[in-house]
């Protein structure tokens, strides 16, 4: 496994900064740049005895694309589906869908299986075992401060695109190529989770949610709005400050990526950006963070709608500056 590169961090807080209701970060804890540096910090929360080996679960995040956001600025271009506990651990907050592996049931040698039952039994919503298996993220462990009270637990991640239509031969385009077509209608709660759709991600309610998914959560869907084709695995480690949900703070974490293009089932080397793209990750690694995400996007509308009033082979090397005082971004 390899370390996270400070390229990552920058990634994971692009991300982040993108959702409006994440939590602060004085809750999210220290970021740690390797496996060892987090081993280290946490202690005795992290190195378990044979006796207390971490309950497994399945946690399954249901994604779709939408049809059109060029339009509108602060809109993502990926809907999710989440879920809200109405009873039980975690009440009244909001998470993915998946539960504990059930050891009867051969799903821990399996955990696909059990993704593919829980979400059934929580949403109605089929998927096929192998697509459930090619979907896999990785893994999240879970250590707590507390640990005489809270047992260590390790959930396997699954990430699964859908379209909402009824016509199985529907296209969308830039869609995965492993999309489930599902109709609307199908989906229904149960007593213990209630799932509610967010169209637009930049508003996922993570504030009513557990503090990890502030990280981890921001950091996948940001991927799968810029990286498409490319299946992003990663395993993390978070270690949670004592008092369970009352405080859900994290103290210490880390997270590992692995990315994958699926064209060619390899380790990505490098990602593909257009010139748009280019010029905007380029700006969030030299630590510029003005412009604003909508106000780059506004300012990149206008100099394409001025670029293409020019002649053909002609090039734009000035900059206009335009009311409200973004200015138009020229290459």
């Amino acid at each position: 496994m390899s370390a996270s590169t400070p390229n990552d961090e920058m990634q994971h807080q692009d991300a982040s900064a993108l959702f409006r209701h994440a939590l602060d970060s004085s809750r999210l804890g220290k970021r740690h740049d390797s496996l060892e540096s987090y081993t280290a910090s946490v202690g005795r929360g992290s190195e378990l005895d044979k006796e207390d080996i971490p309950k497994e679960f399945s946690l399954v995040t249901i994604l779709c694309r939408n049809e059109d956001t060029q339009s509108d600025n602060a809109k993502s271009s990926l809907s999710i589906l989440i879920g809200k506990k109405m009873r039980g651990f975690g009440e009244g907050f909001y998470n993915c869908f998946g539960g504990k592996l059930e050891k009867d049931l051969e799903e821990q040698n399996q955990p696909a299986k059990g993704a593919v039952r829980e979400l059934e039994e929580e949403t109605g919503i089929t998927i096929p075992l192998s697509t459930m298996e090619e979907s896999f993220v990785g893994t999240i462990n879970f250590t707590f401060d507390d640990w005489q009270e809270n047992r260590a637990m390790k959930v396997h991640l699954f990430c699964v695109f859908v379209s909402l239509s009824s016509d199985a031969t529907s296209s969308t385009q830039n869609q995965n190529a492993n999309t489930i077509h599902i109709d609307p209608d199908q989906i229904r709660g149960c007593d213990e989770i209630e799932p509610v759709w967010v169209h637009n991600c930049y508003d996922l309610p993570l504030l009513q949610m557990f503090a990890d998914d502030s990280i981890w959560l921001p950091m996948l869907l940001h991927h799968h709005e810029s990286s498409i084709g490319v299946h992003l695995k990663f395993d993390a480690w978070f270690h949670f400050h004592r008092g369970g949900t009352e405080t859900n703070s994290i103290l210490h974490y880390h997270i590992q990526r692995h990315d994958q293009d699926m064209s060619n089932n390899e380790p990505k080397q490098s990602a593909k950006y257009n010139l748009e793209k280019k010029l905007f990750h380029a700006l969030h690694d030299n630590h510029i963070h003005n412009p604003s995400i909508k106000e780059f996007k506004e300012s990149w509308s206008f100099a394409n709608s001025v670029r293409s009033f020019m002649k053909e082979g002609n090039r734009m090397t000035y900059v206009l500056d335009v009311a409200g005082g973004h200015g138009a971004l020229a290459a």
